[in-house]
């Protein structure tokens, strides 16, 4: 055991007695002094947390993505718990709602820590360094005098803990078989939360209600079901539910039934049942066209890996062609029905003219494409997602484009820095396409690309790149320059 490695471990036992003790104490002090059951929610978990992350910090990084999914969840328990609030009658910004990220935040630092203390690099691979000078820049963006500083900490956040996942996905993913035990995880959890979506269209439940209820004026309820929502599950909306759940379909069908044991694709054809039903009942038409184009990238790089491209591109050419004629010629009757689902559903015949997209074309795009014109430097991240001083209340909405906010709020460098890095990421996944040894390695990197595909199209009307979709999209990104460097073991 080399030294570094030693003292690692000589610090990790003392930091972790440290640690219990403070967080101990901390959840006592909240628990006596507030009364707030999310706060000592927040506590105990953390106590949970830090013991398992410093015992195990593969362990911890697993606990996270549970909690990642779950933690909404939990919060509607605690809402319907303490009758409705959580002690000081405020539901957002409560601790426990930040726990996540808190979680993430403190992972990257035990694994960034060991790192330093071992005298290993933390950038290793040339993709690091792109997201390097993009986190780089979004620091600078804090303290743009166009906003407070503590928006602009807030901004850093959200951007910051998705691309932790990416460093961090190389303390969790060292075999094939944690890979395969993360997709078996997901699998599981996406069948379960499509279930739930299920019931919450026919059954909303208590907690559900109240939920909805009380954050009516931030969660925009849809009308089109019985119910009055949009299948959210486990979820705080419908697309943190749908977006990480499309990238998780689109890689398990670019890796194919071999790489998954018996038992496992009998799992996945049930949550293909459970996402279809889903879907034909709640008809989410941003997640269907995601789903859509990243199966068609997928498919199209399988099979240049199989060495049938051209058949596959003559078949699903003609396939695509034959579906978007037939969708173009029903639309009109969806669109009489007079059900709003269907009427949503129908504007993807022409989807610049859906009335979303030209509700944000005529007021959030060109509010802030003035906005840009008088700040090309950016007015700092975090800003974007908010009123702004100087900007009357009421007056300006969140863009609901990840490009157009990465330019609002970060200048036109920030957009550069940013679009260099999806190219990056693309590049990379391209290479192992290309030039990969293993099967399952090409497979990955194509389902990736299928994924960056769908994203980045979902990126002009919506921002899929931040918070809890872009915890698992960035997560699963990092295992390419992994198999790439061939430092994920084979088994098997």
């Amino acid at each position: 055991m080399r030294a570094g490695e030693k003292t690692w471990e000589l610090l990790q036992g003392k930091s972790l007695r440290a640690a219990v003790l403070i967080l101990l104490g901390t959840g006592l002090s909240l628990v006596i002094a507030s009364g707030n059951i999310s706060n000592t929610a927040a506590a105990l978990f953390g106590l949970v947390f830090v013991w398992v992350a410093f015992t195990r910090l593969k362990t911890g990084i697993f606990l996270a993505i549970v909690f990642a999914n779950f933690q909404p969840f939990f919060e509607r328990l605690l809402l319907l718990a303490s009758g409705g609030t959580f002690g000081g009658g405020a539901i957002w910004g409560n601790m426990f709602r930040t726990s996540v990220s808190l979680a993430i935040l403190l992972l990257a630092a035990f694994a960034f820590g060991r790192k330093v203390v071992e005298k290993t690099r933390i950038f290793k691979f040339p993709l690091d360094k792109y997201i390097a000078v993009y986190l780089a820049w979004c620091l600078l963006q804090v303290f743009n005098p166009n906003q407070s500083t503590l928006i602009g900490i807030y901004g850093f956040k959200q951007e910051l803990v998705p691309l932790l996942m990416y460093f961090l996905a190389r303390d969790f993913f060292r075999t094939e078989e944690d890979l395969k035990f993360f997709f078996n995880y997901m699998i599981v959890y996406g069948t379960v939360s499509c279930g739930y979506a299920l019931y919450q269209h026919f059954f909303l439940t208590s907690f559900d209600q109240l939920w909805v209820t009380s954050v009516r004026g931030v969660f925009h309820a849809d009308i089109a079901t019985g119910t009055g929502i949009r299948a959210f599950a486990f979820a705080t909306g419908d697309m943190p539910f749908l977006f990480p759940l499309v990238a998780i379909l689109i890689v398990v069908v670019a890796l194919g039934r071999r790489f998954f044991n018996p038992w496992m694709r009998r799992t996945i054809l049930l949550l293909y049942l459970c996402f279809a039903l889903m879907t034909a009942f709640q008809l989410p038409r941003t997640p269907v066209l995601m789903l859509g184009l990243g199966l068609l990238v997928t498919s199209l790089l399988t099979g240049y890996i199989r060495g049938s491209l051209l058949k596959r591109l003559i078949f699903l050419g003609l396939a695509a062609i034959i579906l978007v004629e037939a969708f173009v010629y029903f639309s009109p009757y969806l669109r009489d029905s007079k059900d709003p689902r269907f009427v949503r559903f129908a504007e993807l015949a022409n989807p610049m003219e859906a009335d979303t997209v030209k509700f944000r074309r005529e007021r959030p795009w060109k509010e802030s494409l003035a906005v840009i014109s008088r700040h090309p430097l950016g007015i700092g991240v975090g800003s974007g997602k908010r009123t702004r001083p100087g900007v009357v209340a009421g007056t300006y909405y969140l863009p609901h484009n990840e490009f157009l906010m990465k330019w609002l709020e970060l200048g036109l460098p920030g957009l550069i820095f940013f679009i260099l890095l999806l190219l990056k990421t693309a590049t990379v996944a391209a290479t192992v396409v290309w030039k990969g040894t293993q099967a399952w390695h090409r497979r990955y990197a194509a389902g990736i690309l299928g994924v960056l595909a769908a994203y980045v199209a979902c990126s002009m009307v919506n921002i899929p790149f931040l918070d809890e979709s872009g915890i698992f999209f960035w997560f699963m990104a990092g295992v390419l320059p992994l198999i790439k460097g061939y430092e994920i073991a084979e088994t098997g």
